[in-house]
């Protein structure tokens, strides 16, 4: 009887994690406006491995990215910065990478199991791509790892070391989120964009970011009341404007009192602490 498949590969989601070729502090400073929560890790003494942190609510900006999450936030921290990150994607039947460097997609390649040879001048192009963003002289090393078939995964931490680059943390290609337990992890939650615009101008360089406060949760009461509140002035908004007696300044102070109550609301939903728990797996 065959072996049961893992349930991460019964869902059939990528397993992501970028590697930065700076520290933690810079990537975190770098992030604020990204739009998404993070996790980062130092790797070595030179570079980041960096995580996305599911939130409960998606932000504004993160659900108009048609993107990988995690690419389109490295797309964002890259943006000012002289340093590349080169983000990883695994499934069990592929592996692939994105380099982006400056906000820009550099290049990228993939292997799969089933896949030829990639083409010799695609792989040449590529791998030249990938030696002058790190600094090495011969690129014919990478090459050969690019035109390698038959294991994904394999390939993918070839390529990594070949690079110069710390080595994939353990269990990666496993859980979604595999940075929590090393040694100096820490969260970078995701902020508004005006949030993140005063944290960019007032956080010090070498500072690592503030984690900002949380609310704290709302009590059953608080959420009904305010429905309500919400529910009985928005009736007598529209009861408002479609009485012809009622002049247009109760008309504008009902709607005015139901918008306030919807964006205390909408607010509170959405700053709810972040969640490291994995999403539910499709069903």
């Amino acid at each position: 009887m065959p072996a049961r498949a893992p349930s991460w590969e019964r869902e059939l989601a990528p397993r992501s994690l970028a590697i930065a070729s700076t520290g933690p502090t810079e990537v975190a400073q770098a992030a604020l406006i990204c739009g998404y929560s993070l996790r980062t890790a130092p790797a070595g003494s030179r570079h980041t491995y960096v995580e996305i942190v599911p939130d409960p609510v998606r932000g504004k900006r993160a659900a108009l990215l048609p993107e990988d999450p995690l690419t389109s936030a490295a797309d964002n921290f890259t943006t000012a910065e002289n340093w590349p990150a080169l983000v990883l994607h695994r499934t069990p039947e592929r592996s692939s990478f994105t380099l982006v460097h400056r906000g820009k997609k550099v290049t990228d390649h993939s292997w799969e199991t089933a896949a030829p040879a990639t083409d010799h001048a695609e792989a040449t192009t590529t791998a030249a791509a990938l030696a002058r963003a790190y600094g090495l002289t011969d690129p014919r090393p990478l090459a050969h790892i690019l035109r390698a078939a038959g294991d994904p995964a394999r390939h993918q931490g070839e390529l990594v070391a070949a690079l110069g680059l710390p080595p994939l943390p353990s269990g990666y290609g496993g859980e979604q989120e595999i940075l929590a337990e090393l040694p100096g992890a820490r969260v970078l939650a995701r902020r508004g964009f005006l949030a993140g615009m005063r944290d960019t101008m007032t956080t010090k360089d070498g500072v690592h970011p503030e984690t900002p406060p949380q609310d704290e949760p709302h009590p059953a009461h608080w959420w009904v009341l305010r429905a309500a509140a919400l529910l009985f002035f928005t009736v007598a908004a529209v009861y408002a404007w479609w009485t012809p007696d009622i002049g247009w300044f109760r008309s504008t102070v009902s709607s005015a009192v139901a918008l306030y109550f919807a964006a205390k609301l909408i607010r509170a939903l959405r700053r709810r602490p972040v969640s490291s728990r994995r999403p539910p797996a499709a069903s």
